[in-house]
């Protein structure tokens, strides 16, 4: 499962962002985020469903916190799981849906605290990039220049 979620995180940057109309039960359209494969084709999506070998797996909010409390100090977006999970975190592009003022790029980190800094090992998303995690069982940190930065992000298990 690892290779083909290497192979969705290449085009996740610039896909996940892809828009569908789906309804949202009052006759409206509402954009719905898709999973796509190497060549920019939808994973099989059914509502808030991936087809996953086989099986179906509904993503689930991360269990940590999507908006930053404090500028400049990391908080964990996922916490530590007893199971393996794969974590999909996504900045938004524009100022609007981070709900801060100007759009920002945000840090993620794996292996310790997020740090908005080149090097080391937290890895930085522009704003409209996203990121598969895992599978992992350790918690995931991020962090941005203004409190009240909003991401999103999803689990699968």
């Amino acid at each position: 499962m690892a290779a083909g979620l290497t192979t969705v995180a290449a085009s996740l940057n610039g896909a996940v962002r892809s828009i569908i109309a789906g309804a949202d039960g009052g006759a409206n359209l509402a954009p719905a985020h898709v999973l796509v494969d190497q060549f920019g084709v939808p994973l099989g999506v059914a509502g808030n469903e991936l087809a996953v070998r086989n099986r179906t797996v509904v993503p689930a909010a991360c269990t940590g916190n999507l908006t930053l409390a404090n500028a400049n100090q990391p908080q964990s977006a996922q916490q530590a799981q007893a199971s393996p999970v794969t974590i999909i975190l996504y900045n938004p592009d524009n100022a609007v849906d981070q709900g801060i003022g100007a759009a920002e790029p945000i840090w993620i980190n794996a292996v310790g605290p997020a740090a908005a800094a080149s090097g080391g090992s937290s890895i930085k998303l522009n704003p409209g990039a996203s990121i598969v995690i895992g599978p992992i069982v350790g918690a995931v940190s991020w962090v941005a220049a203004s409190a009240g930065h909003k991401i999103e992000g999803y689990t699968l298990t």
